[in-house]
């Protein structure tokens, strides 16, 4: 017999998947990594989207190590 419901499944978020809490947990392991305030992380995660946490944010807070002078 075919069941006319779908069986719940649990989505996690690509955080989640990643072993974080969520975005915002994600972000303060970010700004402890690169040594960057939080409060400048946060700002520039929300300027670049969601879709670029993995890319796009990775490549500027690199910039802003390297300006900074700290090594990577």
């Amino acid at each position: 017999m075919i069941s006319l419901f779908k069986k719940r499944t649990e989505t996690k978020s690509p955080y989640q998947r990643l072993g974080y809490k969520n975005r915002w947990d994600y972000l303060r392991r970010l700004s402890k990594e690169y040594k960057v305030s939080y409060r400048d992380v946060a700002s520039l995660a929300e300027m670049l989207g969601s879709a670029e946490d993995f890319d796009g944010l990775l490549t500027e807070l690199e910039y802003i190590q390297l300006w900074s002078g700290d090594d990577i």
